[in-house]
């Protein structure tokens, strides 16, 4: 699952807390409509961003290799943090949850907007006039 928090209704989510009683403190202040990955795929492939699934195995391969090379390693090396450095490493996800926050929302007149096909194909069709996903 994939989350999407446009970054103007995040403004406003935030602002909107401002106004929430001041005995809660602690939000979480993300869209609470998920998206499936395999959305997030076919609407980049729908938008001329081929994306290929393979193995995990391979994928380690080709990002190992990219991570070698001098001139991919300064677009790989962000990512280092989501791989482990030895077999011993174990990862946990720490989830949240954010439903109080959204009932927080909806209380002080707020709702996330609900992420569709349309939105996604913005999305990437934004990243990519800005050359975000051009070949180095």
């Amino acid at each position: 699952m994939v989350e999407f928090s446009p970054i103007d209704c995040t403004a406003a989510a935030v602002v909107t807390l401002g106004g929430a009683d001041s005995s809660f403190t602690v939000f979480h202040a993300t869209n609470g409509h998920r998206v499936q990955m395999g959305d997030i795929i076919e609407a980049m492939n729908q938008t001329g961003i081929p994306v290929k699934i393979v193995s995990e195995k391979e994928f380690t391969e080709v990002f190992n290799k990219a991570l070698a090379d001098e001139k991919l390693s300064e677009y790989i090396s962000p990512l280092i943090s989501y791989q482990a450095s030895d077999m011993n490493t174990i990862e946990f996800f720490i989830d949240y949850d954010n439903t109080f926050t959204t009932k927080a929302l909806y209380r002080l007149g707020f709702k996330w907007p609900i992420i569709n096909e349309k939105y996604l194909e913005n999305v990437f069709e934004s990243l990519s006039a800005l050359a975000f996903f051009d070949e180095v």
